[in-house]
């Protein structure tokens, strides 16, 4: 595997930019050499230097990937990376460089610009306490989809993962509970945040429609993936979902 790297001078004070030193490392996939995804690309114009689009994708922090073609000097962003299922088109004279991951964990999944790593784990015992145990044994804890950035991110790796034509609907436990307080009214992120009404995605949460249903333990969120819908309901603490998603921070 060949490792690019260039150094990127960028410094922001007091709404001034200036520069520092950041080296930026690229690795080059030639699993996917000669193919563009179909949707989601971010076409620059104009030709390009390969180093100056990787300045390019390096300054925009929801860049993860460059396609580019060296003889027509083109040069492509994209948000993502490729996986399993994404769709795509053969695209002659392509070459793809991704951003290297900051995930030090084997199978974890970079998302740069939410400043985490996750990952999907699979289990028999639906219990959060199972789910959260197993996420810190990782040095993690189940994802806080605390942005739309991380909803999108992650929604997107999902649908681009598993197959849909085989299961219209999958779902996931994630970090989102009302156990923190006696009462059990106030949801909670894993990460601490509160539960914001602005996120881009609906909530159908029990305590939102006032129909709160007897748990002891509380209720724990339940992400669900269509292929065109997503949205998060709740389940009872002790029966939540096969699939969890553990995330972890990415060091500065």
């Amino acid at each position: 595997m060949e490792l690019w790297t260039f150094s990127l001078w960028i410094f922001h004070f007091l709404g001034t930019t200036q520069t520092f030193l950041r080296s930026t490392y690229f690795v080059i996939n030639t699993r996917y050499k000669n193919v563009l995804p179909t949707s989601g690309l971010i076409s620059t114009g104009g030709q390009w230097s390969l180093s100056a689009c990787g300045i390019l994708c390096a300054s925009n922090d929801l860049c993860q990937t460059i396609f580019f073609k060296p003889l027509e000097k083109k040069c492509f962003l994209y948000m993502y990376s490729i996986w399993r299922h994404t769709q795509r088109k053969q695209e002659s004279g392509v070459e793809m460089y991704e951003i290297a991951s900051s995930c030090t964990d084997f199978g974890f999944v970079h998302n740069r610009a939410g400043g985490i790593c996750f990952q999907i784990f699979w289990t028999q015992n639906i219990t959060s306490t199972w789910a959260i145990m197993s996420c810190k044994q990782l040095g993690g804890s189940l994802i806080s989809l605390d942005t739309d950035q991380k909803i999108g991110f992650v929604t997107t790796y999902i649908r681009n993962y598993y197959d849909f034509s085989t299961s219209p609907r999958r779902t996931f436990q994630i970090g989102l509970n009302n156990t923190q307080g006696p009462e059990k009214y106030t949801w909670k992120w894993s990460n601490g945040a509160q539960l914001s009404p602005n996120l881009s995605i609906p909530f159908y949460l029990n305590n939102y429609d006032g129909h709160m249903r007897s748990c002891a333990p509380g209720h724990c969120g339940v992400l669900s993936v269509k292929n065109l819908t997503t949205a998060v309901f709740d389940n009872c603490c002790l029966k939540v979902s096969f699939l969890y998603i553990c995330s972890k921070d990415i060091e500065k």
